[in-house]
Formats: C-alpha cells, structure tokens, sequence
C-alpha cells in the first residue's frame, strides 16, 4: 500500500503545474516561518517521508522497548560499579554520573538515530543534543499540507502528522515538576514554542524528519 500511495504522488506531480505550484508554496512558507538556514531550506524537496500506521506502530514499540533497556542500564550502573567499568566511562564521565539530575530518566531529550526501509529498521545511534528538529518537523508539516500536491494526495489516501512538539514539551515540564520535587505550572513562551538556537550545519538534513503517516 505505501508504494501506491508513493507512486501516486508522483504521478500528481506530473499533472498541471501542481509541482511548481506547490513549490512556490513551499519556499513561501519555509521562508514565512523562519526554515532557512545559511541559505539553505529546512525540506528543499516537494516528497515527504510517507510511513505507514503498521509501520509507525512497530517503530514506536521497538524503541519502547529499546529505551527502557537503557533506562534499565542506567539505573543499575549507578547502583554498580562494576556495570560502569564495563561501559568503558572515561574518568570525567564518571565524575559526570555522580551528578544527581534531580530527575529519574537517562536523557530525556535524546533520541534514537535510525533508518526505516523496506526491509529493515536499523538504529545508528543514541543522539543526546537538542532535539530542535521536533518543532521543525510540526512546522514542516503545516506548510507540507497546505500545498495544492498534498491536498490532491488527500482526495485519495488519509494521512496525519506525526507531531512532536508537544510530547516534547510534556517531557520537559515533567522533569522540571521531577527536579523541583512538586508540581508547579509551566511556563511556557510565546506560541507555546521553545526556541533552541542550534548552528545552521546541524539542519541541513532536517528535512528528513518531516514525517508523514499514510494509511488508508
């Protein structure tokens, strides 16, 4: 089914002027919300990252499982020194571990670098910067759907946004409430949008995570 869905929109950029329609759209709205970096777009390319709801939900519980193996790990080096030794820490990252966060989780903002294909999910890495691709990702999206291609696209497949941002947020209040030791409202900037400035050779690829589920 994803590969019709593909091959459909493909074809839609064939028909009329609808790519460079949607081209147009596209450069106006990564340059209205501020996607450009050194010059270069968030997503200089009209084809999104389509994934199917069985696929996302296998992704989903993989990485379930897979960080609450790390969690796991975590806590028991903490626990045992010989678990560290075995991790192969460098003398500054021990000092660094000693360090209490005030809260329980490993890294709350990192994430699982990895690939989906047809015939494999593979992991790269454990990334632990400033996830600033997530609100980019919601923002990417927003202009994506509104371009006359994609509107077209959902005259014959649903589709929804993978949004980010707010389970983010949700993620850094709870281990702010975790640090503090009670529970305090959250203060939230303007647009419910925390900006994070992160250097423009970072983005480059960034456009990789606009992300969209297809199904039918």
């Amino acid at each position: 089914m994803l590969d019709d869905a593909v091959a459909h929109y493909h074809e839609l950029l064939t028909k009329e002027n609808l790519a460079e329609e949607s081209r147009a759209l596209l450069d106006e709205g990564l340059e209205r919300s501020k996607l450009i970096f050194g010059g270069r777009r968030l997503s200089p390319y009209l084809r999104p990252h389509f994934v199917a709801e069985d696929d996302f939900a296998r992704v989903t519980k993989i990485c379930e499982t897979v960080w609450s193996a790390i969690q796991k790990v975590k806590d028991a080096a903490i626990e045992n020194t010989a678990i560290i030794d075995e991790l192969g820490l460098t003398a500054i990252e021990r000092e660094l571990i000693l360090i209490d966060p005030g809260y329980r989780a490993v890294s709350p903002t990192a994430r699982l670098d990895s690939f989906l294909t047809h015939d494999a999910y593979s992991f790269v890495e454990l990334n632990g910067e400033s996830p600033a691709g997530i609100a980019y990702a919601d923002a990417a999206y927003a202009i994506f759907s509104s371009l006359p291609v994609m509107k077209r696209f959902a005259e014959t497949y649903n589709m929804r946004a993978l949004f980010g941002r707010r389970f983010m947020l949700d993620v850094l209040l709870h281990s702010h409430d975790e640090f503090l030791g009670r529970k305090e409202a959250g203060q939230v900037g303007e647009n419910g949008i925390i900006d994070v400035a992160v250097p423009a050779d970072d983005l480059i690829d960034i456009g990789k995570q606009c992300t969209l589920a297809v199904f039918e």
